[in-house]
C-alpha cells in the first residue's frame, strides 16, 4: 500500500521519553532543604516510606492515564479520597507558608469567643472577602467550637473546597478531552500542580479562590449563546470577587473573552448582554468594596511597589522554582511536544483570554512577593494561585489539541511526573522535621533572603520553638527577627520570649529598646505595660527567693 501524500508519520516518542526521564531524574536527585530547588526537592526531603508511597501514587496516575476507569463514580471517589487525604494526614505542620499561623490563631480566638469583633471588624483585620471570611474563619470556627478540635474545623472546610475544585477541574477536563477519551489524565494534569497545597490544611484564601477560579474558567470556555449563559459568566466572576479582590484584575480577560473573536456557539446578542452584566456586577462589587474600606486601594499600592533591593538575590532561582511549582504542565507541554500544541493553542478561541489573564496576573509572581510586606516567593506562592491555574489550563489545552497518539504519550508521561512532584511538595510540608529543615535553610543558606523575608521566617521558627517549650531558643530567634525588622509587635514578641525564658535582664533591656525606637501605638503600649509588670513581678520574686 502506498503512503498517503501530505501526511507525515507520527514521530517516535524518543525525545519525550528522554525529557520525561530528565525531569524524573531531577526529582530524584535535587538536594533536600536547598533554596535553589524548593519546588522539586520534596522527594529527597521526606522519609523513605513517604517517598515510596509517592512513587506508588505516581504509578497509579500512570495507570489511570493509560487505562482510565470507565465507571462514572470512580472520579468522585478519587476526589473524595484525595480531599480527605490532603485535609487530614497531609495537612501542613509548621505553617511556614503564607500567613496561615496568624489565620489559625484568629480561628481559635473566634472559636473560643476570646474577642467580640463584628463581622466587619474580622473582615478588615483579615483582609477577607465574604466567602473567604465564611470558609476561612466562621465555618472552621463554628466546627472548632462544637468539636474542640481546630484541625477538624480547618481541614473539614478545606476538604469541601477541594471537592468543589476537583469538580470544576473534571468539568474542564471533560470539555477539553476529545470524545472524553483523555478526561482522566487531563483531570490529573489540571489539579496536580502546586496549587493543591491550598487544601492541605492551608488556612488562607487560596483554597476558596482556587475553587472559585476554576469554575470561572469553566464559564469562560463555555459558549455564550443565551441570556442565561451571559448571567452565569457574570455570576462566576462574582464568585471570584466574593473570594478575593484579585477578581478586579480578571475583568480584563473576561472582557477580552466577550469582545475578541467569538467562540463556537456564541451569539452576538448574548455576548452583548454578557458585557452589560459583567459591567453592572463589577460596578456593584466596586461600590461594595469602597463602602467596606480602602483595602482595594492598598492592594493596588502593594502591586505598584518596587521590589526591595535586599530581596533580589533569591529572585532568579525563586522565579524558576515558581514556574516549576505553579505551571509544570505548561512547561511539560512545551518540552514534550515542542511548539505544535502551542501553535494550535495560539490559534484557538481561548487564546486571547488566556493571554490577557496571564499578563494581568504576572505581577503576583514578581514583584509582589518581594516588595513591601512580601514574605518571599517560596512562602508567598499563593499570590500566584490564579496565574498558576491560568498557565496550567493553557498547557492542558495545548496538549488536548495534539494528534491522538502524541496526546496520549504526553499525558501518559506528564501525569505521573506531576503527581510525584506535587505530592512530594505537599508531603514535605506535612512532615515537621522536613519543613523545619527548609525553614532553617531559608535563613542560613544562600541565596540570601531580604531582611523582611528572613525576619518573617525567624518569627515562624521562634513561635514554633516557643510553643514546644524551648523558650531560650525561641528568644534568640525572635530577637534576631526584631533586629532585622524593628517593628513594635516583633520587639514585644521577643520581650515576651525572654520573660518566658527567665532572662529578665534581657527582657527589661529589650523592652526599653523597643520603647526607645518610637512612640508605640495604643495596643502595643498596653502590651508593653503588661510585660513590664510581669518582668518587675518576676524580678521581685527572684529577689525574695534569693533572700
Amino acid at each position: 500500500m502506498k503512503p498517503v501524500r501530505g501526511r507525515r508519520p507520527e514521530p517516535q516518542p524518543v525525545v519525550p521519553l528522554l525529557i520525561a526521564g530528565a525531569w524524573a531524574l531531577l526529582l530524584l536527585v535535587a538536594p533536600a532543604a536547598h533554596n535553589a530547588f524548593w519546588a522539586v526537592n520534596g522527594l529527597r526531603s521526606v522519609p523513605l516510606p513517604v517517598a515510596l508511597a509517592l512513587l506508588v501514587a505516581a504509578a497509579l496516575a500512570a495507570i489511570a492515564a493509560a487505562k482510565p476507569p470507565r465507571a462514572a463514580w470512580t472520579a468522585s471517589l478519587a476526589a473524595l479520597a484525595l480531599a480527605l487525604l490532603l485535609g487530614f494526614p497531609l495537612r501542613e505542620r509548621l505553617h511556614l507558608l503564607g500567613d496561615t499561623a496568624g489565620r489559625r490563631g484568629s480561628v481559635a480566638v473566634f472559636a473560643n469567643r476570646e474577642a467580640q469583633h463584628s463581622l466587619g471588624e474580622w473582615s478588615r483585620a483579615l483582609h477577607a472577602q465574604p466567602l473567604d471570611l465564611l470558609t476561612g474563619l466562621l465555618a472552621p470556627g463554628w466546627i472548632t467550637r462544637a468539636t474542640g478540635h481546630l484541625n477538624l474545623g480547618v481541614s473539614g472546610v478545606l476538604a469541601v473546597l477541594a471537592l468543589v475544585f476537583f469538580a470544576g477541574a473534571w468539568r474542564l477536563a471533560r470539555r477539553l478531552s476529545p470524545a472524553g477519551e483523555s478526561a482522566w489524565p487531563l483531570w490529573i494534569a489540571l489539579f496536580a500542580w502546586g496549587g493543591l497545597e491550598a487544601y492541605a490544611g492551608y488556612t488562607e484564601s487560596a483554597g476558596v479562590l482556587l475553587a472559585a477560579g476554576v469554575w470561572w474558567w469553566c464559564a469562560m470556555l463555555e459558549p455564550v449563546a443565551r441570556r442565561r449563559d451571559a448571567f452565569v459568566l457574570a455570576l462566576a466572576w462574582l464568585g471570584v470577587w466574593l473570594s478575593h479582590r484579585i477578581a478586579f484584575a480578571l475583568l480584563v480577560p473576561q472582557l477580552v473573552r466577550l469582545l475578541a473573536r467569538p467562540h463556537a456557539g456564541d451569539a452576538t446578542a448574548a455576548r452583548r448582554e454578557a458585557v452589560i452584566w459583567t459591567l453592572v456586577v463589577a460596578a456593584m462589587a466596586l461600590a461594595a468594596q469602597w463602602a467596606g474600606g480602602g483595602q482595594l486601594g492598598r492592594d493596588v499600592a502593594d502591586v505598584l511597589q518596587p521590589p526591595a533591593a535586599d530581596a533580589l538575590a533569591s529572585v532568579p532561582t525563586d522565579l524558576l522554582n515558581l514556574a516549576l511549582f505553579s505551571a509544570p504542565l505548561a512547561l511539560l507541554a512545551l518540552l514534550l511536544d515542542g511548539i505544535d500544541g502551542w501553535r494550535k493553542l495560539a490559534a484557538s478561541e481561548a487564546a486571547p483570554a488566556l493571554l490577557a489573564g496571564t499578563l494581568v496576573l504576572l505581577p503576583t509572581a514578581f514583584p509582589l512577593p518581594v516588595s513591601g510586606n512580601g514574605l518571599g516567593v517560596q512562602r508567598d506562592w499563593d499570590l500566584s494561585i490564579l496565574l498558576g491555574l491560568t498557565l496550567t489550563l493553557a498547557g492542558a489545552i495545548a496538549i488536548a489539541k495534539l494528534p491522538a497518539a502524541r496526546r496520549r504519550t504526553a499525558l501518559l508521561l506528564a501525569a505521573p511526573l506531576l503527581v510525584l512532584q506535587t505530592g512530594a511538595f505537599v508531603a514535605v510540608n506535612a512532615d515537621l522535621p522536613a519543613a523545619s529543615d527548609r525553614a532553617r535553610a531559608l535563613v542560613q543558606r544562600p541565596p540570601t533572603l531580604g531582611r523582611q523575608q528572613a525576619s518573617g521566617v525567624l518569627m515562624v521558627l521562634g513561635d514554633r520553638a516557643l510553643g514546644q517549650g524551648h523558650a531560650v531558643e525561641a528568644a534568640q530567634m525572635l530577637i534576631a527577627s526584631w533586629q532585622m525588622v524593628p517593628s513594635p509587635a516583633r520587639g514585644l514578641h521577643a520581650v515576651r520570649a525572654c520573660y518566658l525564658a527567665g532572662d529578665l535582664t534581657s527582657a527589661r533591656k529589650l523592652l526599653a529598646d523597643v520603647r526607645g525606637r518610637a512612640a508605640l501605638p495604643p495596643s502595643e503600649a498596653a502590651d508593653a505595660r503588661s510585660l513590664e509588670q510581669l518582668i518587675e513581678a518576676g524580678a521581685r520574686d527572684s529577689a525574695a527567693a534569693g533572700r
